[in-house]
């Protein structure tokens, strides 16, 4: 009986993570939209403005940089396994297909 119990208790934490992992992947795409303005912010400080035109700007710039941070750091939370980086090269990907 204890086992069942514990087996019970284990799938229910095992649901609550998976839900709130979905959750904090949807709260992620949703802030990833103004993550995109940095993009054109970047454009728009290359240009000719004001003082203030350009410190409006540069809050924009810098607003983005915080969101995009914040769906970083929700994204590693939501994920079941760390991020791994490593180089693949595409000579090599290609030669394994082939063979």
């Amino acid at each position: 009986m204890t086992d069942l119990k514990s087996a019970r208790r284990s799938l229910q934490v095992t649901e609550k993570l998976s839900a709130m992992g979905e959750l904090v992947s949807g709260v992620a795409h949703e802030l990833n939209t103004p993550h995109r303005r940095a993009r054109y912010a970047q454009l728009l400080m290359g240009g000719q403005m004001d003082a203030r035109q350009r410190k409006s700007v540069e809050r924009i710039f810098e607003s983005a940089l915080r969101c995009q941070k914040i769906v970083q750091n929700l994204l590693a939370f939501a994920r079941r396994y760390p991020s791994e980086k490593r180089y693949l090269g595409l000579n090599a990907s290609s030669r394994r297909r082939s063979t």
